[in-house]
């Protein structure tokens, strides 16, 4: 009786054993998953931020130069061609950076269910681990 109470605790301890290395093992892969994509998401954060940024200064800038294109009529001219092309400039670059916005917004956006899908198997394992631990405690009884 003794020796097969013994051998059922040594199975009992090897399953538990194995249990807690394959837990801790996924706990480290959803771990390192998790903060990749973090640092990712912070990533197009900083790129999304630094966009606007320059949207702004694009802004500014144009509105600048309209002002100055206001010179009197002798210069005006010359100037007027040159401000007009940098204001050009300046508006193909703000739609550029516009679609670049938009196409890393996309992506975060995209990145957003698979981060909440990554926090929601963090949790499910959470649980199915911690409903085996109390199964397991109980087996142990």
């Amino acid at each position: 009786q003794k020796n097969v109470c013994q051998r059922e605790r040594e199975k009992l301890r090897k399953k538990e054993l194995a249990w807690k290395k394959e837990y801790q093992f996924n706990m480290n892969q959803l771990t390192i998953r998790i903060h990749a994509l973090k640092e990712q998401n912070t990533n197009f954060v900083q790129q999304i931020t630094s966009l606007k940024k320059d949207i702004e200064a694009g802004s500014e800038l144009v509105i600048h130069l309209r002002k100055q294109s206001s010179l009197d009529k002798d210069e005006s001219e010359y100037i007027c061609d040159e401000l007009n092309n940098e204001i050009m400039d300046l508006d193909n670059l703000i739609i550029n950076t516009q679609v670049k916005l938009v196409k890393l917004q996309d992506t975060l956006d995209e990145m957003k269910p698979v981060f909440v899908d990554l926090e929601k198997q963090y949790a499910d394992k959470q649980l199915y681990y911690e409903q085996e631990k109390k199964s397991n405690r109980r087996e142990k009884r």
